[in-house]
């Protein structure tokens, strides 16, 4: 297969999750110049793109670094650094033509010898290394062409080299073959570093040399043609939620992430900002024990499943900031699938209660396990014990931080019910959920054979119909058994200033294509 620039291929799912909001003003006449100043909930623990799975760390890196290939709005494979690629039929190699003249940050033009030193370096050293675990060899053709061979048929690599779970960013070779304590953050993107002061800020200026991608006629996703307006990015770590809402009010910052529900009225009133949606942006899951009773017993499952109303549990744990959806993965994304609806939101207490009796369910106190200091987990484990005790299920929750939280996960004589959810992997393909229940970690702390063989199908697969299968039997299985709801999507709210233009909520801050109009 040959896939030209710049129709790529629909591999993985759709990653242009935000459906909330579009320009904050219309642009007209983009003004070059200016800073642009964000404020960040979270400190940034890591700058190196390949040594980090963490959002901070994408935020920053997305500016910096580019890959040989990226996703796309809508979750197509696009290339990014690469003008074409082709794939073998037995995917036992794959050829990358990479773009001619672009220069790095140093000054230095790119070649295939920094994108096999690059390569090389994530498979060695990287946090994701699995990604590149079938590769045997990395063969230079000539300056701009290089075949990837494999050890064993891996039809996935295009989803995991393009997938922004970990940016696979090319350094120049030099960089790449020092030790990490060595690494320099010098890329190809439409912004360079300037200074990370930890705890405080990290400043990026605009690369006046970016080459950005030929064929697009604007940004697209985490590629496309990318435009640097500001003449800087400046990154400020912000952890109160007071601070950053006062910031805004009084322009201290542009934007500005994690603005709580109760503050967007103010915001919205104020004349000077707005509150826009990030939506979807994490999947509610509600995940039962299954290695113990009740949650061994299906009809017990099967209950609580049939006998919620995942709307108003969504309502109050989100003030209204939430989607409903059933699958593992968002609908209209190329892997969604209808398999496991029949049982989604039904709100059926007569059934319900009728499934209980059944399950021999005998009013034994059960516990809830949730992260307490995450206010939307947090709030819907409240609705659902309330929701619960009228079904005739009595609970206790056990609200602690996200590090116990994780600790916990594998201690399931700790408790029956889990609330979590799923960030950044429903919304890069099917390949990040296959984890969560399938494998001897997983979370309902039962090995389903039905399962695991459907998630093999799903990874290895040599077609995309084959491998949209395997995950539509995976995705049924586990809803069609209640091991886990997933209850639906939830949002966020970010708060953008009136003098920024063309910035869109989206799965990081892209400072590209967003002017600041000194006049408003």
């Amino acid at each position: 297969m040959h896939h030209n620039f710049p129709f790529g291929v629909t591999l993985v799912a759709a990653i242009g999750l935000l459906g909330a909001s579009g320009s904050i003003a219309i642009a007209q006449d983009p003004v070059i110049g200016g800073e642009l100043i964000i404020a960040s909930a979270s400190n940034l623990g890591e700058l190196d793109p390949q040594a980090s799975t963490s959002g901070e760390t994408r935020d920053i890196a997305s500016n910096i670094f580019e890959g040989v290939i990226t996703v796309g709005e809508t979750g197509n494979i696009i290339p990014q650094l690469a003008e074409s690629f082709e794939v073998a039929p037995d995917a036992m190699s794959y050829t990358f033509h990479i773009r001619d003249g672009v220069p790095f940050h140093n000054g230095d033009i790119m070649d295939v010898d920094d994108v096999i030193a690059s390569w090389t370096r994530m498979k060695e050293t990287g946090i994701d290394r699995e990604i590149m675990g079938p590769v045997a060899s990395f063969e230079r053709v000539d300056d701009t062409t290089i075949v990837v061979h494999m050890s064993q048929p891996y039809p996935t690599f295009l989803e995991n080299l393009s997938s922004p779970r970990v940016i696979v960013g090319i350094l120049p070779a030099e960089i790449a073959v020092k030790s990490r304590d060595e690494f320099e953050p010098i890329g190809t993107g439409p912004f360079k570093f300037v200074e990370w002061v930890p705890d405080s800020h990290i400043t990026l200026e605009r690369f006046a040399d970016y080459a950005p991608s030929p064929g697009f006629d604007g940004p697209d996703g985490f590629g496309g043609k990318r435009t640097a307006y500001v003449d800087s990015v400046t990154f400020r770590n912000v952890p109160e939620q007071g601070a950053r809402l006062a910031g805004m009010l009084t322009g201290e910052y542009h934007v500005a992430n994690q603005i709580a529900a109760t503050d967007v009225p103010q915001l919205n009133a104020s004349g000077v900002a707005t509150a826009e949606k990030l939506l979807p942006w994490m999947m509610l899951h509600q995940t039962f024990n299954v290695s113990r009773a009740p949650g061994d017993n299906l009809d017990f499952r099967r209950a609580v499943q049939v006998g919620l109303d995942y709307g108003i549990l969504l309502d109050f744990a989100t003030g209204g900031n939430f989607e409903l959806g059933h699958g593992w993965q968002y609908e209209g994304y190329p892997y969604y699938s209808d398999a496991g609806k029949e049982f989604y939101n039904l709100n059926d207490v007569d059934r319900a209660k009728d499934l209980l009796a059944k399950s021999g369910y005998a009013g034994e106190d059960l516990t809830i396990l949730v992260t307490g200091d995450q206010q939307v987990p947090r709030d819907y484990s409240i609705a659902l014990q309330d929701q619960l005790k009228k079904l005739g299920v009595n609970t206790t929750i056990n609200a602690v931080d996200t590090a116990t939280w994780t600790a916990m996960l594998g201690q399931k004589d700790k408790w029956d019910i889990l609330i979590g959810g799923f960030g950044l992997a429903p919304s890069i393909g099917p390949f990040g959920m296959l984890r969560h229940f399938a494998g001897a970690n997983n979370l309902q702390g039962y090995i389903d054979p039905e399962l695991e063989d459907a998630a093999e199908r799903t990874r290895t697969g040599l077609t995309f119909a084959d491998r949209k299968q395997g995950f539509e039997d995976y995705q049924a299985g586990v809803l069609n058994n209640a091991y886990s709801i997933r209850v639906g999507a939830t949002g966020l709210y970010l708060a953008v200033r009136n003098e920024v233009h063309d910035f869109k909520p989206y799965r990081v801050f892209r400072a590209w294509d967003v002017w600041v109009d000194p006049k408003s």
